[in-house]
């Protein structure tokens, strides 16, 4: 369990046990970060951003003696509408950007451009960030 406020707790088990199916335990390394929202992946829901480290103690460790996670509430990740859930939404995708297992960083380095890539997707969906198209092509 995690306490984010005095009344409010949220229980992270169901995220590391979805990495370690959905990555494998032994494809864990020193210095990767995963990076997920997605509510099968033990999200709440899009906005809230689960940065999930995995912890070798020894240097012998093949695989991740245990996990650190952090979870933080974002007002907009490029939904339809600002925030999250727009009652006319019929896709996840189109209530923001979605990560389920992304590698955040890959044994200490950071993956700006698949990230960058990640985050223009929603420009892809119909109704989803018009504005950022638009940027783009009037500069």
């Amino acid at each position: 369990m995690l306490r984010i406020f005095p009344f409010i707790w949220v229980e992270c088990r169901r995220l590391y046990v979805f990495q370690i199916k959905h990555v494998g335990d032994e494809n864990f390394k020193r210095g990767d970060v995963y990076l997920s929202n997605h509510p099968k992946a033990g999200g709440s829901h899009l906005p809230d951003l689960t940065v999930i480290t995995p912890v070798f103690i020894s240097d012998d460790s093949k695989t991740p003696d245990f996990f650190l996670a952090n979870r933080g509430h974002h007002s907009d990740i490029g939904g339809l509408c600002p925030g999250s859930m727009p009652p006319h939404s019929t896709h996840l995708e189109q209530e923001g950007v979605v990560f389920i297992s992304f590698k955040l960083v890959s044994e200490g380095h950071l993956n700006e451009k698949e990230l960058k890539d990640i985050l223009n997707a929603p420009c892809n969906i119909p109704g989803c960030s018009s504005a950022s198209k638009y940027c783009r092509q009037f500069g």
